[in-house]
């Protein structure tokens, strides 16, 4: 997986510290756990457009709980391991089914504890069927440890590249240049994941109290349930904007290279166009079956190797060339739609881009057949058009100290 990219901190004159909706996580000296969630291990009653629905609030469990949990953490057990932690299949009392319990595997700093901290506050109250749903967190000691929803086909990442040795000769097929892609991802079913991450992306952007900015959107951070359904994952680097807020300054830009919107890398400063951007890079790379990667350009600035190849394509009055051959044929206006949907979410002006509902909905009128795979907010028993969350007060003096990457993958 891709690690998490920063570049050199920039000079902005330092902003007196932000204070945002709620209350601030507070350190009990001598506690082990300091975190306080509505309640602990129960389900709460939310309003939401259908009607008042119940969902699960997350608890705390102890280290001891975690480690029967898991066999004592057994290598049987590992679902997988990335740069900073490891995810074990566990069971839990009180939680029906399997849960993927992640242990963090960094050192056990005070940024990084402030980074678990903001991450279980706002997952907490996040509620949605494309939010990774948290069921709960261990903070003991020096073990610092998230439980989520197990999914039961992985992350994207791994359905578009498989790894080497992995691959099936009567499922996956190989590309001449070198990329892979999963041949039993339809068009619907990829029609289905982008809709998804679309509708994840609405909820975060405007059908919470606050704007939460993911920042680091990626395949490995898409996670895919039974039904194929997007789950958004990997809250690490997350922020938050007021509503009278467009951006929000920052001395320390990070993310992922490929999925970076190079506006947020120019000036540092963060709004919800940034993870539109890096839906357009996400979107495009299912539907085209390649890999970005940033390249030099003739004038000496950073170029995105898929989208320019997309671009080139569009140049031509060819988009379709830019597309999977294995989808070509039935759907290749709806394809070519969606692909120039993508690049208008790339737009080198972050102000010509789509706002994510926006996105999720015109890709709900480009399914084939005019039906939407993922439902909106207002259709789905599983989603909220309102959230109150309440965040941690939060200075820009933290992220100038720089955001700790170690709960992203």
């Amino acid at each position: 997986m891709a690690a998490p990219w920063s570049c050199c901190p920039r000079r902005h004159q330092r902003l007196q510290p932000e204070v945002f909706l709620g209350q601030q996580i507070q350190e009990t000296p001598g506690a082990s756990n300091a975190i306080t969630t509505p309640s602990s291990g129960t389900t709460e009653t939310i309003n939401g457009q259908q009607g008042d629905l119940k969902v699960y609030v997350p608890r705390k469990f102890s280290y001891i709980e975690l480690a029967q949990a898991t066999a004592n953490f057994n290598e049987e057990r590992k679902l997988g391991q990335g740069a900073f932690g490891v995810v074990y299949d566990g069971r839990l009392e009180g939680i029906d089914g399997s849960v993927a319990i992640k242990e963090i595997l960094e050192t056990f700093s005070e940024q990084t504890k402030k980074a678990f901290d903001v991450e279980v506050q706002i997952m907490s109250q996040l509620h949605h069927r494309n939010i990774l749903s948290l069921k709960g967190w261990c903070k003991e000691d020096q073990h610092l440890l998230l439980i989520y929803e197990k999914v039961e086909n992985g992350n994207l990442e791994d359905h578009l590249y498989p790894k080497n040795g992995a691959m099936d000769s009567g499922v996956y097929t190989e590309r001449e240049n070198g990329t892979c892609l999963s041949s039993h991802l339809s068009w619907l079913t990829r029609c289905n994941i982008i809709i998804g991450i679309a509708s994840g992306l609405a909820y975060l952007h405007k059908e919470c109290q606050a704007t939460v900015v993911h920042r680091d959107l990626k395949p490995a951070n898409v996670m895919l349930d039974k039904n194929w359904n997007a789950k958004l994952a990997d809250f690490g680097l997350v922020t938050q904007l007021r509503r009278t807020q467009t951006s929000r300054p920052t001395d320390n830009v990070i993310g992922t290279l490929s999925y970076m919107d190079p506006a947020y890398m120019n000036t540092g400063k963060v709004s919800e166009h940034c993870d539109v951007y890096s839906f357009g890079v996400v979107l495009l790379e299912i539907v085209c079956g390649k890999r970005p990667s940033i390249m030099q350009g003739s004038d000496n600035t950073r170029k995105n190797s898929l989208i320019e190849m997309v671009r080139e394509c569009q140049g031509r009055n060819r988009i379709i060339d830019a597309a999977d051959k294995g989808l070509r044929g039935q759907y290749d206006n709806k394809i070519k739609d969606v692909l120039r949907l993508g690049l208008e979410c790339v737009h080198s002006d972050r102000r010509d881009r789509p706002h994510a509902v926006r996105v999720r909905d015109r890709l709900n009128d480009l399914v084939p057949n005019g039906k939407g795979l993922a439902a909106s907010t207002s259709q789905s028993e599983g989603e909220f058009g309102t959230c109150r969350i309440t965040f941690p007060t939060h200075s820009l003096a933290d992220e100038e100290a720089g955001v700790s990457p170690l709960l992203s993958r």
